[in-house]
């Protein structure tokens, strides 16, 4: 358990003397509410360590109270152990956030240790729960522990790079280091609220040690971090080149010359003192960490750093170093995303307002005239001579054989008509090409992808058209692309054009490069709902089929992108809130192809997923049938997949839905896409696991799953020793509910080849089943078999 504050150590106490009763010391419902608003009223968004894992924190905490509101009245008594528990749980989680929110860098050099904490807690709270569900027989508690359980293996998967980094300044005793790294990963507002929080650790007379077990006082405090210790920044030395101040590219990880010269560092005498002149100070986090300069339209990189910057330097850093960090100089696997942070421009804004200075409204291109925060890129004007031109051609064709001249055509310099013709040639290329990767590859090192956003803004409908479809076509693959379509600022202009003029045929292509962003990235998904793209791909999705042949298209393509942007739990409720529903059933309904009937099936599984209220309305729209018939007529594994799923999801700890399913005929179908050979793993898994859905607590439906021939196709499946292990453990899962029926049991014995005079246990045939998934378990469950 982490050290905490003595202050902290007290609300502990008395906290639990408030809610402990007299007679029995049982918690009550209401004890748990209050637990549940201590970590509430302590969480703040702006918190600088661990958010993350704080904000997990308070999910949790949400899932507990709600989950107590369940308890009957009558109950409450004999959950009284149970609800003790769940209040240490929740008490042990507040100490935690308050640290966070008061010493953020106490919790980051002991972020580790604060973690497992967490982590303990969350194993109490999940215990707790798998008790309470015992005591209530209601399917959203258990729902709610495999929420719990989700929130644990986070806390498990936990990792912090930053936290080393700073533990390893530590040990080595560099305290300029530790407090400019504080500093610059946004730990702390400022070098002195750094040096005093470090300073408030050194004088701490308790043991601090790090998750391995060092101890870590020693170090600490041999730190020198005072207002005249070594740990302090050099004193300015323009002759030195070695006293450069954490400002400087040496201390982001940057080299100068690695610098664009737009964004070159200012001298440090300029860039450390802005009061110098007797205006207000700018606070350090309003400073781009490149420019060094207050952020006019700053963006949130994703990266572990986590800061923001200037878009326009962002945008020039990583068009020469698109996977390395410019602030730790940390080179990713794939290529860095970013997106606008407007609440940090908002904040920008007010303190400008609050100081008599202009606010920064617009941004300045580096060759152009200023322009909205929110518009898409602008064309270049640079008014090129001829000779310029024709030596850019002549270079970027001998660089890019296949599409540099293309590319080159994009440009503004060229007329609108030559500008189309190019994207339309770009998309002739692409379908006629052997290898479309390596083709869209060399389209978008040509550059071709910020010219082709460009042209998505056009008025022109033919070049609209023309630069849509081609990037569709970039967007597809290598997946990659779509990170820099996206950091070209290509959403905005997409999303209009869905509720735009435009022909159907662009429309689809920017539902389609809309899809391929937001299953790129869950930050995309949030990125195209928050451009107000969910209500015009509503729209598209309820479209008149008789209107036009490219109808069909267009409504599947919109309703992949829902189906997408589903994902997030709280973009699903926007996405139901537009009326989607309706349409969507009907598209399973009446849709021409499989394709269509799919996307359709699909957007209905994720709004499904763990949300009643969204269950109701599919069921009420009357989805079940059309989907059981999707999976008995489908000729597609995908459009099986996708019904199979949506089926799950209203099945899960529904028994209405499950009775409604079952009558519309579903089991033979499930059981057959499980049992058919030609069908993919990922078919087979989802049909596996709506039988599971399906006969979770209904002897019925385990009688009637077992009298259709699935248990031979689920052992068949668990024993293909090539079947995908998802898919294996789907089958495994549904045989093991099925085993709580004994007629179903004794079918799943005698196919899994085991000879038996009385009828085996349920446990048995568990292990047995088990042995399966897990062969380290094949020698328990053959002896089981054996007695």
């Amino acid at each position: 358990m982490p050290v905490v504050d003595d202050v902290i150590e007290q609300r502990f106490l008395w906290f639990f003397g408030r809610i402990a009763i007299a007679q029995d010391k049982l918690a009550t419902v209401a004890a748990v509410g209050s637990a549940v608003g201590a970590i509430q009223s302590r969480y703040d968004k702006e918190l600088s360590a661990l958010r993350p894992q704080c904000r997990k924190a308070c999910t949790l905490a949400a899932i507990v109270e709600e989950v107590t509101l369940k308890i009957p009245r009558d109950l409450e008594g004999a959950a009284g152990d149970v609800l003790g528990v769940l209040v240490e749980g929740l008490c042990g989680m507040e100490q935690v956030v308050a640290v966070c929110m008061t010493h953020p860098v106490r919790a980051k050099l002991l972020s580790r240790q604060y973690v497992a904490t967490m982590r303990e807690n969350a194993a109490k709270i999940s215990g707790a729960l798998s008790e309470l569900s015992g005591l209530v027989p209601d399917p959203d508690v258990v729902q709610a522990r495999e929420e719990v359980e989700e929130i644990l293996g986070a806390f498990g998967a936990f990792r912090d790079p930053v936290g080393d980094d700073l533990r390893e300044a530590v040990r080595r005793g560099d305290g300029a280091a530790l407090v400019a790294k504080l500093v610059r990963d946004g730990i702390v507002a400022g070098d002195d609220q750094a040096r005093h929080q470090v300073l408030e650790l050194q004088r701490d007379d308790k043991e601090l040690v790090v998750d391995d077990g060092e101890n870590f006082v020693a170090a600490l405090r041999a730190l020198a971090v005072s207002a005249t210790g070594p740990g302090v920044e050099p004193p300015i030395d323009d002759d030195d080149d070695d006293d450069a101040s954490p400002g400087t590219p040496r201390s982001l990880g940057v080299g100068e010359e690695d610098r664009p010269s737009k964004w070159r560092v200012p001298s440090p005498p300029e860039e450390r003192d802005d009061s110098s002149e007797g205006g207000p100070r700018v606070p350090d986090h309003f400073k781009c960490p490149i420019t060094l300069e207050m952020m006019e339209d700053p963006v949130f990189l994703f990266t572990q750093a986590g800061r923001s910057f200037e878009r326009l330097a962002l945008e020039q850093w990583l068009a020469h170093h698109p996977t390395v960090d410019p602030l730790t100089n940390e080179t990713h696997a794939t290529l860095l995303e970013f997106a606008p942070n407007r609440v940090l421009r908002e904040v920008i804004s007010a303190w400008c307002r609050d100081h008599d200075l202009p606010e920064p409204r617009a941004t300045r291109t580096p060759d152009g005239p200023a322009r909205g925060l929110d518009d898409g890129p602008q064309p270049r004007n640079l008014q090129r001579s001829a000779s310029q031109l024709h030596a850019e051609l002549e270079q970027l064709s001998r660089d890019f054989p296949q599409t540099g001249a293309l590319v080159h055509r994009l440009a503004a310099d060229y007329a609108d008509v030559e500008r189309e013709g190019a994207a339309r040639a770009i998309v002739r290329v692409c379908d006629e090409t052997e290898d479309e990767e390596a083709t869209t590859l060399e389209i978008r090192h040509a550059g071709g992808i910020p010219a082709l956003v460009v042209l998505l803004s056009s008025t022109g409908a033919g070049m609209q058209e023309a630069a849509a479809l081609a990037l569709w076509k970039v967007s597809r693959r290598p997946r990659e692309n779509r990170v820099v379509i996206a950091n070209a600022r290509a959403i905005p202009p997409l999303v209009r054009i869905l509720s735009s003029a435009a022909t159907l045929v662009t429309k689809q292509a920017a539902a389609g490069i809309l899809q391929n962003l937001s299953c790129y990235s869950s930050n995309f998904k949030v990125a195209i709902a928050n451009a107000g793209a969910i209500a015009p791909l509503v729209r598209l999705v309820g479209l008149d089929p008789a209107a036009s042949p490219h109808v069909d298209g267009v409504r599947e393509d919109a309703a992949r992108c829902l189906w997408s942007i589903a994902v997030n739990e709280q973009k699903k409720i926007a996405i139901a809130s537009a009326g989607a529903i309706a349409p969507l059933v009907r598209l399973v309904a009446e849709g021409t192809n499989d394709g269509v009937r799919e996307a359709g099936a699909g957007a209905l599984q994720n709004l499904a997923a763990n949300n009643s209220d969204n269950k109701a309305a599919i069921v009420a729209a009357g989805a079940i049938e059309p989907l059981v018939r999707l999976v008995a007529v489908g000729t597609t594994d995908g459009a099986k997949e996708a019904a199979s799923g949506a089926l799950q999801n209203l099945a899960k700890f529904n028994d209405a839905n499950k009775a409604a399913i079952v009558r519309a005929g579903a089991i033979p179908p499930l059981a057959a896409v499980v049992g058919d050979a030609s069908r993919s793993d990922k078919a087979k898994r989802t049909a596996a696991r709506a039988l599971e859905n399906l006969a979770w607590n209904n002897d019925a439906n385990k009688v009637a799953i077992a009298n259709t021939g699935a248990i031979s196709a689920l052992v068949r499946l668990l024993q293909r020793a090539d079947a995908a292990t998802d898919a294996r453990a789907a089958a495994a899962e549904a045989l093991k509910v099925l085993t709580r029926s004994r007629q179903a049991r004794t079918k799943i014995a005698k196919a899994l080849g085991w000879r038996f005079i009385l009828t085996p246990s349920e446990t048995d045939v568990d292990e047995l089943i088990t042995s399966y998934v897990r062969p380290h378990a094949r020698a328990a469950a053959a002896a089981a078999a054996r007695r």
